[in-house]
């Protein structure tokens, strides 16, 4: 089977197509726990998820099927090299490397169009023939024009059937986006987990680089399972929303660090206080805790009593200003 005919009875399976949708926007509503019958969600809408996924990362571009090899250049294009440019570029010489008495014209295919067209800019710039008489600057006008109208015409239906870029994988950071997007998981971190992609051109998106092996395929189905563990539930029911303000001798965890008062403080009214006030009004909402260095690396600074029961993201809300450590405290 052909590329072109596997690609047209994937797009022709709607009803596949249909339910890895149904799938992922299931996912979506337990992402952002919305499910409104469980978190848990069926092994088979993780594997059609996986699919889609793979599915979409893993397209290999591929040249159109070329049935004849031999296809010879159009009759004004292929006298005019014969006359000016066979007799150093034959079988028997080949100078250069370049053959045109039997060079392909199937522009159908991309290499070869490649070569022509570095054939007519060598032309059309003058350089070759490199004697002016073997080609004189009327018949080089004419034949320019005949292989530029027959490369722009292939490069036309080319883009047409096929798309101006050709169909590649996902690089690793177009992955990562891709699922981020598709899990509602905006700080997903996979793209390290994926081997480097190869560069062309400086460019990383580059179809011809983007090749594919067995090590890049286990990791990208690596990181894609890592992917659909954080995004699914592992309990029957979603984990309950709790709350936690820290006030007063809570705002930190110690009374006091390494640095005594230059690295940390509780204050009432822009005062420091000690820590028998402090024990004795520990809910105080007007006390303040001031925290200019920490003794400790990494600096740090974390309320009394919490605990992160779970993995995830929280959202963390604090009121701070900034003030002067003078001398006195």
């Amino acid at each position: 089977m052909t590329f072109d005919e596997h690609l047209r009875d994937r797009r022709e399976e709607s009803s596949v197509v249909t339910e890895i949708v149904e799938n992922v926007a299931l996912l979506r509503r337990v992402a952002a726990g919305r499910s409104e019958k469980s978190t848990r969600v069926p092994h088979a809408a993780a594997e059609a998820v996986l699919t889609w996924v793979i599915l979409f990362a893993f397209f290999i571009s591929a040249a159109p099927a070329t049935e004849v090899d031999d296809l010879k250049p159009p009759a004004p294009i292929h006298i005019a090299l014969r006359s000016a440019c066979f007799a150093c570029h034959n079988e028997e010489t080949s100078e250069g490397g370049l053959n045109l008495s039997s060079l392909s014209f199937d522009l159908r295919n991309r290499t070869v169009r490649e070569r022509w067209i570095q054939i007519h800019d060598r032309i059309e710039q003058g350089e070759m023939p490199p004697d002016s008489d073997d080609l004189t600057h009327a018949k080089r006008g004419k034949l320019v024009v005949a292989m530029a109208t027959a490369l722009h015409t292939a490069d036309a239906q080319d883009a047409l059937a096929y798309g101006r870029g050709p169909m590649r994988r996902l690089n690793r950071d177009e992955y990562q986006q891709n699922l981020r997007d598709v899990l509602m998981l905006p700080a997903l971190d996979i793209r390290d987990v994926l081997p480097e992609d190869r560069e062309g051109h400086h460019f990383n998106k580059t179809t011809d680089t983007l090749d594919i092996s067995r090590v890049q395929l286990t990791a990208y189905l690596h990181a894609a399972e890592a992917a659909l563990l954080q995004a699914v539930a592992s309990g029957i029911e979603p984990p309950a929303s709790t709350t936690y303000r820290a006030v007063g001798r809570k705002l930190f965890s110690q009374t006091a660090t390494f640095g005594n008062k230059e690295a940390m403080f509780f204050a009432r009214d822009s005062k420091a206080i000690d820590n028998e006030q402090l024990a004795e009004t520990p809910d105080d909402e007007t006390i303040e805790m001031a925290l200019f260095r920490s003794a400790h690396w990494p600096y740090y600074g974390y309320p009394q009593g919490f605990v992160a029961r779970l993995p995830g993201e929280y959202r963390v809300r604090f009121s701070a200003r900034a003030v002067v450590q003078l001398p006195d405290f």
